[in-house]
């Protein structure tokens, strides 16, 4: 075949055009291939340094060291937590003013060790998921997928350091008037102001709020008072649980994600359950509890913790809307899902007194703060 002038030169640059776009397109797929994909763990803190809250961290690590070291000297002084089973007592207390620490530390390594003992035999591979507490005033909890198709679970460190005090001045105001009542050393009404002061604190995390309630100091009461330490470790458990359950259940299979945007800077891959979702997953919680929980973690009855934590969620969801603060859009309403909880033992025929109680509780909370 005959050339016509030129046309050889034309088709060496068209091959060479070709070889390059091949050699382009292995370079791509070699990369892809030879590209470290980040395990779990490694993930877990690659979302802790991108989406850390830097105002919850520096008001964490406003506390001056001397007034640290005088509460932890206090509670480890304290002969309940002298007695108490944990190792390392110390290094858990300092953890939860070292937020990197308390990130994925001992306190979480404490708290997956006391949920497994909970867990069925067939969900201990829980277990192994990865946790995080993370500092942030934009998520309650929530499960992320992987870049291994995997799941880790990340906490609200901002939700989880006030409940020790959101449980004492609820049992407070709860058993004003009974011939035992937990501490008297403040009115009824400064207990209800003081829930309501730490809802504020997790809505918008001005430490104002938190000194504040911190003011309502109670001396009756030892600095490591055991009720208050067992309800917040079970607090925690219940909102672990929760999340379990969605990869229990099969909630977490790629149909169910999708990426949201949380804030301008948080845009996370996260399971996007539907309701029904979210009540199979309180309801897992539950089951496990019920099943596997001690009377001590119990708490006079099984929904006792939840219906607590639903209710101060639900709380705080209501001054979001007056404030106008961001709310969480990951669950839905809390008090939704104690109403649908409730039902799992028909809980107010059987033992009224404890969800009436609560309901009642938070009704008398609603009217003292003047919320409607």
């Amino acid at each position: 075949m005959l050339l016509k002038p030129g046309e050889f030169a034309m088709m060496v640059k068209r091959a060479k055009r070709r070889f390059n776009l091949l050699i382009i397109c292995y370079g791509n797929v070699r990369d892809k291939i030879t590209m470290k994909i980040p395990t779990d763990e490694e993930y877990l803190i690659e979302l802790y340094e991108l989406y850390k809250d830097e105002k919850v961290i520096n008001m964490l690590l406003s506390v001056p060291n001397n007034i640290q070291d005088q509460i932890i000297n206090d509670i480890l002084n304290t002969p309940s937590w002298k007695n108490n089973k944990y190792d390392k007592k110390e290094e858990i207390l300092r953890e939860s003013n070292q937020p990197k620490k308390f990130f994925n530390g001992l306190r979480i390594k404490l708290l997956k060790e006391d949920s497994e003992s909970i867990l069925e035999p067939c969900y201990k591979y829980l277990s192994s998921i990865p946790i995080g507490y993370l500092p942030t005033k934009y998520l309650n909890a929530c499960a992320v997928k992987t870049p291994r198709s995997g799941v880790v679970i990340l906490m609200n460190f901002g939700i989880i350091l006030p409940l020790g005090l959101v449980i004492k001045f609820y049992i407070s105001f709860w058993t004003w008037f009974s011939t035992k009542p937990y501490c008297r050393d403040h009115s009824q009404h400064e207990f209800a102001r003081g829930i309501i002061t730490l809802a504020k604190y997790c809505i918008t995390y001005d430490d104002k709020y938190l000194r504040d309630a911190l003011s309502l100091s109670c001396p009756s009461i030892t600095p490591h008072d055991q009720l208050i330490n067992n309800f917040w470790m079970v607090a925690e458990k219940w909102i672990l649980f929760h999340e379990y359950g969605h990869a229990a259940l099969n909630h977490l299979n790629t149909k169910n994600t999708q990426v949201r945007q949380i804030t301008s800077r948080l845009r996370l891959n996260l399971f996007n359950k539907s309701q029904s979702q979210e009540f199979e997953a309180d309801q897992f919680a539950y089951e496990q509890f019920k099943k596997n929980s001690t009377s001590e973690e119990r708490f006079m009855n099984d929904l006792f913790p939840f219906g607590l934590l639903l209710n101060f969620f639900s709380l705080c969801e209501m001054l979001c809307k007056i404030y106008k603060e961001p709310n969480s859009k990951t669950h839905p309403p809390a008090i939704k899902r104690w109403e649908r909880i409730k039902l799992l033992e028909d809980i107010c025929k059987k033992r009224p007194s404890i969800a009436s109680d609560i309901d009642n509780v938070f009704a008398a909370i609603y009217k003292i703060g003047g919320i409607i």
